[in-house]
């Protein structure tokens, strides 16, 4: 190792990991916002007011643009009736819908819900009926079957409908429209249905809202895959979402200037919204939205927009190595490629590796760990190279440093005590960024807590691990929420 430290031979104790973020500008101390989310995208573009927030098939939309019209989605969800603290539902691909809602309902203080497109019917009048939901945002794609369980769980009483349409370039739409011409919608008909332009014109010469959200009440309402036992609803404070953005935006910085992100999970789970919408944004980068992502075509998105950053799910980067129109690509810009969903194995870690280096790109793939929980990411690796030293901040196999705004400690349950370097143990979890609890289950809630010696309540993730003599987190039992990342 390149320095040494105070051995206790305890990780939590020595915080090996603070050798590199004490080479960083700010050292170890990262300032955990207290703002909304909303509120939080807009102190970090305050001066990028003329910078692309979204290109949505060549219609590019400024953070000052964005930020206009989210204020005016704000206000007409006031128009429509929507309450502070009131669940909205929102079934979406990635549109420019999906983000003016999300930030919307932050701005008016409702909690959004992304509700996967994926769900069948059963699982719809579930939502509805959990959330209670009054109003449901959806892409009009699934609107036949979001209109049948809303009116079986009876408690939705207006949908509001959008077109991906109605945000494509002329040319772009014309050819939307023609493929999608055969599709029925005569759900328009519904009494229960609005059209998201008649919503958007809500607004119109209304005053802007004179509210400020509650940064401590919850925010979005997420769902687990169920790995902890079964699936859950989980209430996400302000700071999940801006606790993650801040680290990365601190320590994982993107380029200068313009910066394309190419975010290929839809707004279904957590790491597609947190991860993927919300923290690049904050690191002022310009999201390339695609609504449905092909893999076979990396190579015009390569060469298209160049990206600084990229999120994918494992089986999305497969198509990329295979494919041979890669060859002699330029990625040279890539900062961050971020891959969630699945584990990665060391193997699939090394074929990244190679092929990315063969293109250009001049670091290696940096992996994460998190869970719902905590806002997807709690852990990660950092880029060799950025701190000043020759520090470990990888290894093959590894998920990283925990956030400086997080304490992890590998616990040993028999015999009530931490684990000591390479001692395999329960990975435990004391996060700012931490829900606020289970929706209607607190004994779910008080479960997953334990109080150990220290006083502190920790989240049990119920996965295995060790760190070693570097501070590096491994992963060597159930693999819940695996993010991997190039930088």
């Amino acid at each position: 190792m390149s320095e040494a430290i105070n051995r206790t031979g305890y990780p939590s104790i020595d915080k090996p990991w603070n050798r590199y973020f004490n080479t960083i500008d700010g050292g170890n101390t990262v300032e955990v916002p207290t703002e909304t989310i909303y509120n939080y995208l807009k102190k970090c573009n305050a001066d990028n007011l003329d910078g692309y927030a979204l290109d949505f098939f060549g219609h590019k939309i400024t953070y000052g643009e964005l930020f206009d019209r989210v204020e005016k989605v704000a206000v007409s969800m006031r128009e429509l009736g929507v309450q502070e603290d009131e669940i909205v539902s929102i079934i979406s691909v990635g549109a420019v819908e999906a983000y003016e809602l999300m930030y919307a309902c932050n701005r008016a203080g409702a909690v959004f819900d992304f509700i996967s497109c994926l769900a069948d019917h059963k699982a719809l009048v579930h939502y509805f009926q959990d959330n209670e939901s009054r109003k449901v945002f959806v892409l009009d794609l699934f609107a036949d079957k979001v209109i049948k369980a809303a009116k079986e769980a009876g408690y939705v009483d207006q949908i509001i409908v959008f077109d991906l349409a109605d945000e494509m370039p002329a040319i772009t739409k014309f050819g939307y429209k023609l493929k999608t011409r055969k599709q029925d919608k005569s759900f328009y008909n519904d009494p229960m249905v609005m059209k998201y332009k008649d919503f958007k014109a809500l607004s119109d010469g209304k005053a802007p809202l004179d509210f400020e959200k509650d940064a401590s009440k919850p925010a979005a309402l997420a769902h687990t895959g169920g790995t902890t036992g079964f699936p859950k609803a989980v209430l996400l404070k302000d700071v999940s979402f801006n606790g993650v953005a801040c680290v990365y935006n601190h320590y994982q910085p993107l380029h200068e200037g313009l910066s394309y992100c190419i975010n290929t999970v839809p707004p279904i789970v957590v790491y597609g919204y947190s991860v993927g919408m919300h923290m690049p944004m904050c690191c002022k980068a310009t999201q390339a939205i695609m609504p449905k992502f092909e893999p076979e075509k990396w190579p015009e998105f390569i060469k298209k927009y160049k990206p600084a950053y990229i999120v994918a799910v494992p089986a999305f980067l497969i198509p990329m190595l295979e494919n041979p129109k890669m060859e002699g690509l330029d990625m040279s810009d890539l900062t961050i490629l971020g891959v969630g969903g699945d584990g990665c194995t060391n193997a699939f870690e090394a074929d990244v590796n190679e092929f990315i280096q063969a293109h250009g790109c001049k670091t290696e793939v940096v992996k994460g760990y998190g869970m719902t929980e905590v806002g997807a990411s709690a852990c990660t690796t950092y880029p060799s190279g950025y701190a000043k030293g020759d520090y470990p901040v990888n290894a093959l196999g590894s998920v990283g440093f925990p956030h400086p705004v997080n304490e992890f400690v590998i616990w040993d349950n028999e015999n009530n005590c931490e684990c000591k370097y390479d001692e395999i143990g329960e990975i435990c979890m004391h996060c700012s960024t931490e829900m606020l609890a289970y929706k209607d289950q607190p004994e779910e809630t008080k479960n997953i807590h334990k109080v150990h010696p220290d006083g502190k309540s920790w989240i049990h993730t119920g996965d295995l691990g060790y760190f070693n003599e570097d501070g590096l987190l491994f992963i060597s039992g159930r693999m819940k929420r695996i993010i991997l990342t190039v930088q």
